[in-house]
């Protein structure tokens, strides 16, 4: 798993994988002052005003844009604290959950986590990316059944580059 994590955070900084951004067609789902690009062929619905689902044509990959907002400027620390509970709760999800995570990060006056997991029993792989700006937070959750490693890493990829905040 740790090797994964690291695939994750080389191909992230290198673009080894092309992104579904660079293709033609796609639209955008929007929540605060953030979007994500959603893939030619995938379906979009929203959850409420805090989620907006999308799940491939063949739908063994899903996708769960979420916001939460905050009435102050959260603190690193704050954000730290944030990640930490929600490893937590994707631990409590199923007892053959395996979980990995850099740890959070600072960067250009926003922050981020990556993690991954896997959950042996139904074969479920799963990424994600925690970040926040100002008095927004966003999650971007990739869950995959019956995909490959490398597979799963290039969607996560591509969703992750399609993020933009306005």
């Amino acid at each position: 798993m740790k090797r994964f994590l690291t695939k994750v955070i080389v191909f992230l900084s290198i673009g080894g994988v092309s992104s579904c951004a660079a293709q033609v067609d796609l639209e955008k789902a929007e929540l605060g002052k953030a979007a994500i690009v959603v893939p030619k062929g995938w379906t979009k619905s929203s959850d409420g005003n805090e989620r907006i689902n999308v799940t491939s044509s063949d739908g063994f990959q899903h996708v769960t844009f979420s916001i939460m907002t905050f009435d102050v400027v959260p603190s690193f620390d704050d954000f730290m604290r944030l990640c930490s509970i929600r490893l937590e709760a994707e631990k409590l999800q199923a007892s053959d959950i395996t979980i990995e995570s850099d740890a959070p990060f600072e960067d250009a006056g926003s922050f981020g986590m990556f993690f991954s997991g896997t959950e042996a029993s139904s074969g479920r792989l799963f990424s994600g990316f925690m970040t926040q700006k100002g008095v927004e937070g966003h999650v971007i959750y990739l869950e995959s059944i019956g995909a490959d490693t490398k597979s799963h890493l290039a969607t996560f990829e591509a969703f992750v580059k399609g993020f933009t905040r306005r």
